[in-house]
């Protein structure tokens, strides 16, 4: 399995509730990957808004579609380029 696609996986695993944050963390942190780098500045931005997804079901909406773009970009082998414009902080440019 590629990077891209193990990445995908386990961000489905993480949107299923099947892999904590913390484990995510753990295996990807500070791995010399490009498409790691490449999407790691957007994923702190939705592992630091649990709490805002919790209270305000629009945001939540908006991370989840913004997540599962991402997921299929990866799942896509898209650029680098197209997986760090997913940003989290508001609907991605497409």
């Amino acid at each position: 399995m590629n990077e891209a696609a193990e990445l995908a996986k386990d961000l489905r695993a993480v949107a299923a509730g099947t892999l904590t944050e913390v484990a995510f963390r753990e295996k990807y942190s500070g791995r010399d990957v490009p498409e790691v780098e490449a999407v790691w500045h957007g994923l702190q931005h939705y592992f630091a808004d649990a709490d805002i997804r919790a209270r305000d079901a629009e945001y939540s909406r908006m991370q989840a579609q913004e997540l599962e773009r991402l997921i299929q970009l990866l799942e896509s082998d898209a650029s680098l380029g197209a997986l760090d414009r997913v940003g989290f902080l508001g609907p991605s440019k497409r």
